[in-house]
């Protein structure tokens, strides 16, 4: 009975779409960290009981964290820095009703359960979204390295700025778990399907049973080091877990500006 009352009880949060107001700054607002953290623990749940309520429940929050995301192309007044830095807000998120800023990723965590639900669902959507967050975050990186939750197009609150010379710390957080947690190429090994989460381009230049051949190409002004996870279709029915990056093998480093050829074995 316990199982089933908590079943029950998520359920009612996904069929509604509540969110609490995490922050203590919003203890009576709408929020999307709300949003992000039950999407995060109905995967949890999933992956802990295999009952597939859960990942239903968890998809219907992914597109309740998808509602708080910045989904277009905004253009920026030419006179303000993320302007003049050709910066695009695609995939910044909102932080509440109250708050009127969007913010460079989720708050706290990489958004590694919209990466499970692609994963288990093959559904492009999720990782579209958690791409467009991933690469939003890269726009609020300051020159000294240092990040704010500020990256917003709103009039008021510090339009087009990054928050040149502050930090908040929760943005250096994320951004490193974004990096370590979310493979930056994903690819099905028994299926011509493949997702780039990474700052770079990749196309597939040949491809054979044994093998795939990548031409990868890294289009920014630094030295990239990129995760490749690959699976067949019997490594992907597993459950991934928490920590599963650890055991992710493949890393492949690359020039700015550079390209290169990257040879992967199939297995199984």
């Amino acid at each position: 009975m316990a199982r089933e009352a908590a079943a029950e009880y998520y359920a009612d949060f996904a069929r509604v779409g509540f969110t609490s107001g995490g922050c203590g700054d919003i203890l009576q607002n709408a929020d999307s960290e709300t949003a992000i953290a039950l999407t995060t623990s109905l995967m949890t749940l999933y992956e802990a009981t295999g009952d597939a309520i859960y990942l239903r429940q968890a998809k219907d929050l992914a597109n309740l964290c998808a509602t708080w995301t910045v989904s277009f192309y905004y253009h920026l007044p030419e006179e303000t820095p993320l302007a003049k830095l050709g910066a695009n807000l695609t995939g910044a998120v909102w932080a509440s009703t109250q708050n009127k800023h969007g913010a460079p990723g989720f708050c706290t965590q990489s958004g590694d359960a919209l990466f499970k639900l692609y994963r288990a669902t093959g559904d492009t959507l999720y990782a579209e979204l958690l791409r467009d967050v991933i690469h939003a975050h890269a726009e609020g990186i300051q020159p000294n390295g240092k990040i704010t939750e500020r990256l917003t197009y709103c009039d008021a609150d510090s339009r087009g700025s990054r928050g040149d010379g502050g930090k908040t710390g929760w943005n250096e957080t994320n951004g490193a778990l974004m990096a370590l947690e979310i493979p930056g190429i994903y690819i099905r090994t028994d299926l011509n399907r493949m997702y780039v989460f990474d700052h770079v381009d990749v196309r597939v230049i040949k491809r054979s049973e044994k093998a795939t051949w990548l031409e990868i190409t890294n289009p920014t002004a630094f030295d990239a080091r990129v995760t490749i996870l690959k699976e067949n279709g019997q490594q992907a029915g597993k459950l991934l877990g928490d920590n599963a990056f650890l055991q992710w093998q493949e890393k492949i480093q690359i020039k700015a500006g550079k390209t290169v050829r990257y040879k992967i074995v199939h297995e199984g």
